[in-house]
């Protein structure tokens, strides 16, 4: 897959933030400030979170479903 950003990011995609895998359920949202909001399930504990971090940051491991 082509370099993502976290702005690229659409819902059912996994990838991992921080060391920790994800699977997004909604695409991200910009915030307007140079970030984005990106609604996630958290793949080890199956806890829903939001990550708010840098658009044109790169997630690790993006993987489409």
């Amino acid at each position: 897959m082509a370099k993502v950003t976290y702005a690229d990011l659409k819902a059912n995609w996994r990838f991992t933030h921080h060391g920790r895998k994800y699977l997004a359920e909604a695409d991200a949202e910009p915030l307007g400030n140079g970030l984005v909001r990106i609604k996630v399930m958290d793949w080890v504990t199956s806890q829903r979170r939001t990550i708010r971090t840098a658009a044109n940051g790169t997630p690790g491991d993006v993987s489409a479903r």
